[in-house]
């Protein structure tokens, strides 16, 4: 069986404690699915003492697959997320946070359905999330406006987690994009 050729973008900030854990469930499905992959981790965390970049090139010396991206200080999560596609090389993307609320495994079952299904991109959708009762409140509230007066009409509760063809991600970097919000740009592409 032909190894699929992934690369994986995953947005860093102050994730130390969490790092080791999310590289570990990565490599458990990279070795159970065969993936020829390419661990693209961006740190956005602007954290004076670089422990979250050592902690990559920590585990870079343990993984050849991974690329290291240190932003020079915090510009977000769509900012770096941009700058680790930039970096891509293999046939397929997959987009996941650094927090595990997303979990690995399902990227597997996001390239068998966008194989089988010759789609473009396949996307997760948020059901149940873990962040404060204020903080649902304001994302639900975003999520209304933007479906109300944005011309894109998306589904509300998409989140970044997701797998993509090289092809998609392309498109989105040349539109050049200086504050992107990738979960709009993607679904317009």
């Amino acid at each position: 069986m032909k190894k699929i050729s992934l690369s994986i973008v995953v947005p860093i900030y102050n994730s130390l404690s969490i790092l080791p854990n999310l590289v570990s469930e990565i490599e458990k499905n990279r070795v159970e699915h065969n993936w020829d992959l390419q661990l693209i981790l961006v740190d956005d965390s602007g954290d004076r003492e670089k422990l979250s970049f050592e902690k990559i090139k920590e585990l870079k010396c343990k993984f050849s697959y991974i690329v290291g991206i240190r932003l020079s200080r915090n510009f977000g999560q769509q900012a770096a997320l941009l700058a680790g596609l930039n970096y891509i090389d293999k046939d397929y993307v997959a987009i996941i946070d650094d927090d595990l609320q997303d979990p690995p495994s399902l990227i597997s079952n996001m390239l068998h359905e966008l194989r089988q299904n010759k789609l473009d991109v396949v996307y997760g959708e948020r059901h149940l999330r873990k962040e404060s009762i204020i903080m649902r409140f304001l994302y639900s509230l975003f999520y209304k406006i933007l479906y109300k007066f944005g011309e894109v009409k998306f589904p509300k509760d998409a989140g970044d987690f997701c797998v993509m063809k090289r092809e998609v991600v392309s498109h989105i970097l040349s539109l050049q994009e200086s504050k992107p919000y990738l979960r709009g740009i993607r679904y317009w592409v």
